[in-house]
Order: C-alpha cells, then sequence, then structure tokens
C-alpha cells in the first residue's frame, strides 16, 4: 500500500471515531403514561462530548413514517445556552385539542410539555432528533404515549356458613383492574378510627377466622393509580345475641333501697338485629311484664315500699338469641305494729308471752331487758312466769337493722285488791248530809259501784248522800272491782230518835245494834253477790 492510500485510510479512522464512534447518546423516561385532560411532560436526555447545531422534535401518527415537525431549533456552533421557546403553530390540531403546548429546552435536555392531554393520544408518537454536524448521523429517540385508565374494582365478601355469626369465618378479596396497574388496600372504618389491613398490587385479601362483635363495621377496598383512586365498601354486621346492661339507681351505697325515696332502673343493650328490650318482675317463677321497647328503657318507682320488694329482670331478644340480667331491689325498713308501750297486770302464778311485733327488711335483731338489765333472749318473743314480785317490772324489747331501731315497752304490774277499814254504821237526823268513802283499792284501778237495794246509785269511790227524806235512811252497797276480784262493802244509815241522846248506858244498846246491823249487811252482802 502506498503512503497516500494509508494517509487515506487513517484519516477515515479518524472520521469514523470522530463522527461516528463518538457521536451522542439520547435517551427517554419509560414509561410514558398520560391522564386524560391532565397536563404531562416528556423528557429527553442528550449525552455527547460535541455540541449539536440542530434539534427537531416531531410528531405523527403511529402507522406514518411522514412526520410532522412540531419545534426546530439551528444553533450558531459557539451559543453556551439553549432556549425556550414554542412550538410551531402548525402542529396537528387533533394531538392538542387546540390548546398551546410548550417546550422548555436546557443543556442536553429537551422537554415538551402537553397542557392536556386528548383521548387519542396513544395514537400518535414524538421524536427527538439531533444532529451534531453535517458529518454526523442524526440520533434520534421517540416516545409513545399509554393512556392512563381509572381503576376498576370487584370487591366481594364471603362467609363460611352464609350468613355473619359469631364464630364464623370471613373473607374479603378485594380485585382492581387499570393502567397501570393499581395498587389495592383493604381498610377498616369505625367511628373513631380507620385502620389498613392489607395492602398488594391488584388484588388483595383479608380474612377473620372467628368473627366477633369486635369485627363490626365498614370495610373499603380503595384502588389507587395516576389516573385517581376509587373505592368500594361493604358493611359488616356479625349477628350475636343481646349483652345487657342493667343498672339501678337509688339513694345510699348499700344493698338496699331506702323506703319512701325513689328508684329508677334502666335497662339496654347491644346486639345485632337490634334486640328488643323488656323490663320485667318475678316472684315465685311468675314473669310479669312492666315495659318493652326496641331502644333503651327505663322504669321509675316513686315512693318505694315494701311491697315493691322483689326481683326485676332486663331481658334482651334477637334473631340470634337471648339474655337477661336481674336486680333484686330490697326495700330496707324496719316498723313496729304494737304500741310504744303497754301496761298489762298480772296475777301471781300467771304465764303471759311478751311479743315483739316489730318486722323489717333486712330481718331485724331482737334484744331483751328488764328493768335495764339484758337478758339472754334474741327472739321476737318471750314468755314470763309471775312466780313472785320480782317478776314484775319493764320488760323493753328492742329490734335494730340497717334501717334504725323500734321499741316495744311492757310495763306490767301485779293485780290485787285491798279492802281497808271503814266506819260503815252511822245515825244522823233528817236534814244532814253524809258523804261515805268506799274504801277499796288495788292494781289495776278499781271501779267503784254504789247500790241501794238493786238500785244502781253511781260509780265513784265516794257517794254523798243529803238526808232530806226518810226514805234516805236504809242499806247502801260499795262493789269495787278489778282483775283480781271483787270486794263489798255495806253502809247503814238509821235515823236518830227524837229527844233521846246516846249515852253510857245505852252502850249494851249499841253493841246489840252493831251485832244485828252487821247481821243485816252480811244477809244483803250475799243477796246481792248471789244477784249480781
Amino acid at each position: 500500500m502506498s503512503v497516500f492510500n494509508e494517509v487515506v485510510v487513517l484519516f477515515c479512522i479518524m472520521l469514523y471515531h470522530l463522527y461516528l464512534v463518538d457521536s451522542g447518546k439520547l435517551q427517554t423516561s419509560n414509561p410514558n403514561i398520560g391522564v386524560l385532560d391532565q397536563s404531562m411532560t416528556m423528557h429527553w436526555n442528550y449525552s455527547s462530548n460535541k455540541q449539536p447545531t440542530k434539534i427537531t422534535i416531531l410528531v405523527g401518527q403511529q402507522n406514518q413514517t411522514d412526520l410532522l415537525k412540531l419545534w426546530e431549533l439551528i444553533l450558531p456552533s459557539l451559543m453556551p445556552l439553549w432556549k425556550k421557546t414554542e412550538i410551531d403553530s402548525g402542529a396537528p390540531e387533533a394531538v392538542f385539542n387546540n390548546k398551546t403546548a410548550m417546550t422548555n429546552v436546557s443543556t442536553k435536555e429537551f422537554i415538551l410539555t402537553l397542557i392536556s392531554v386528548p383521548s387519542n393520544i396513544e395514537k400518535f408518537r414524538f421524536v427527538c432528533k439531533i444532529v451534531e454536524d453535517k458529518w454526523s448521523i442524526p440520533t434520534q429517540e421517540e416516545i409513545k404515549i399509554k393512556l392512563a385508565s381509572q381503576p376498576l374494582i370487584n370487591f366481594k365478601v364471603r362467609n363460611s356458613n352464609g350468613n355473619n355469626t359469631v364464630g364464623g369465618r370471613l373473607e374479603m378479596v378485594c380485585a382492581a383492574t387499570g393502567y397501570p396497574s393499581p395498587t389495592v388496600t383493604i381498610k377498616k372504618q369505625s367511628k373513631s378510627e380507620t385502620v389498613n389491613l392489607k395492602s398488594a398490587p391488584q388484588q388483595a385479601s383479608y380474612s377473620i377466622d372467628s368473627l366477633q362483635p369486635s369485627h363490626n363495621g365498614k370495610y373499603i377496598c380503595i384502588a389507587k393509580n395516576i389516573a385517581g383512586d376509587v373505592e368500594k365498601d361493604v358493611l359488616v354486621e356479625v349477628k350475636y345475641k343481646p349483652i345487657v346492661t342493667f343498672t339501678v339507681v337509688k339513694e345510699g351505697s348499700d344493698d338496699y333501697a331506702e323506703m319512701g325515696t325513689d328508684v329508677k332502673m334502666q335497662c339496654s343493650a347491644v346486639g345485632f338485629p337490634s334486640p328488643k328490650l323488656a323490663i320485667s318482675t318475678k316472684e315465685n317463677s311468675r314473669v310479669q311484664e312492666i315495659q318493652s321497647s326496641m331502644n333503651a328503657i327505663s322504669y321509675s318507682i316513686s315512693n318505694i315500699q315494701p311491697n315493691d320488694t322483689k326481683t326485676y329482670v332486663c331481658s334482651a331478644t334477637n334473631a340470634a338469641g337471648a339474655s337477661s340480667k336481674e336486680k333484686q331491689i330490697n326495700v330496707k325498713y324496719i316498723k313496729s305494729s304494737s304500741p310504744a308501750s303497754e301496761d298489762l297486770i298480772k296475777k301471781i302464778g300467771e304465764v303471759l308471752k311478751l311479743k315483739c311485733d316489730i318486722t323489717g327488711v333486712p330481718p331485724p335483731t331482737f334484744l331483751w331487758h328488764k328493768d335495764g338489765n339484758k337478758l339472754p333472749h334474741t327472739s321476737p318473743n318471750l314468755d314470763v312466769t309471775f312466780n313472785n314480785d320480782a317478776s314484775f317490772g319493764k320488760y323493753t324489747c328492742k329490734a335494730s337493722n340497717i334501717a334504725g331501731d323500734r321499741s316495744v315497752v311492757f310495763a306490767i304490774k301485779k293485780t290485787y285488791i285491798n279492802r281497808s277499814n271503814t266506819k260503815t254504821n252511822h245515825i244522823l237526823k233528817l236534814g244532814q248530809n253524809k258523804t261515805l268513802d268506799c274504801s277499796i283499792d288495788g292494781g289495776p284501778m278499781i271501779k267503784h259501784t254504789w247500790y241501794k237495794g238493786k238500785k244502781k246509785l253511781a260509780e265513784s269511790r265516794r257517794l254523798l248522800i243529803h238526808v232530806d227524806k226518810k226514805d234516805k235512811f236504809g242499806n247502801y252497797t260499795c262493789v269495787g272491782k278489778n282483775r283480781a276480784g271483787q270486794e263489798i262493802i255495806l253502809f247503814s244509815l238509821k235515823e236518830q230518835p227524837k229527844g233521846k241522846e246516846r249515852g253510857t248506858g245505852d252502850s249494851w244498846k249499841m253493841t246489840a245494834s252493831r251485832t244485828s246491823i252487821y247481821v243485816i249487811n252480811t244477809l244483803v252482802f250475799l243477796v246481792l253477790n248471789l244477784s249480781l
């Protein structure tokens, strides 16, 4: 080979390395996805150690070889920066829907911005062509835009036994289609918060192995890509029998209601389906409904009394079952059916059953005292035998419970009747007055009754007699009675003879007279006893 030929070969190799091997590279970001009616930007990145002399951006349909020039820039060799310019007005209207599109150009980066992506964007391709000099082979790279589509959701919920009951199994499957492939998320929404349960590309599933009431709520499937977010929801309601809450509001902190106060009962329940509620009373296995409702109910008792002491029941029923709660309301009280004190008269040898008639809730305890001294008895009844005078006295029964205490006092006195000596024979003149004293005493109080013959005169201890007629003279009888028995005193009133005074010589006559009067009185006493 001649020297000339060798020079030509070396020159060609140098040109090859200079213009072909060292040509710049043009790259674009992928994928290029557009969203309908939204703006998008296409990027070309150019890498070369040379400065291009011409930049051209072209557009054309996919099946066309001829492209329409959108924009071209021919650069002076010494120009240091690229300029921003508008696309030529000759761009096809079908691509841009008569909207202005712009491109931003900076060093080694070429940007084409579509202000609004049309629905037919997939029919077109965009080409960026760069020429470094007239000896180099042009470098070009095209962009094809894929139109994004909004996700479509298919959200299915399957359960093991055909309905959502406690203990059953529930599975949720959420699948979505769209471009680009959406991300699917399953969430649970409650009143207080929203919790992410599962997230996956295109399809997500979530299962519950044992359903409980706590799983109730709204479950949401969300599918998301650049075209937008789409969601569907399903309401999960687990069927379960009611859970009852039954409260009693009353005065006091113990287990009893204070007699005369107000008591309020509140009955509520949660369950699905919504339960029917009722408040009832239960006595000796007999249930009587007071009130019912589909909502929370309450029942009030004003001025509660002992006969309101009952078992109250809050019951709830739905398709999943029934449940109830009971509350025993006891009205605390203490009351006495006996007078606070009672006076009793008894004889020696009698036996008396003292009954402390005090009742209450809770049942009261009993204590007995005699004359202030405690007795070893704790029952409401006390048997007393009156053997001697020491058996008589004041017996006190005291009953106590948390409502208070009551006492009954029995004052037991010995019964007796006594007759005192008194003058029974009296000699009077006509026109005189005389008070007769029936000196019969005893306990209980003596009832005195006066008679003249069989005629009842008065009921008093003393009897005043005005002797204004002769028929006022004669025999008077006083009868004294009580539970111990009776005593009789006979009185005699005689008229004093005229002109005759009683002296010592008449003593034998007076003695005989008194003897006869005594005999007469005795006979009258016997007759009266028989007649009475």
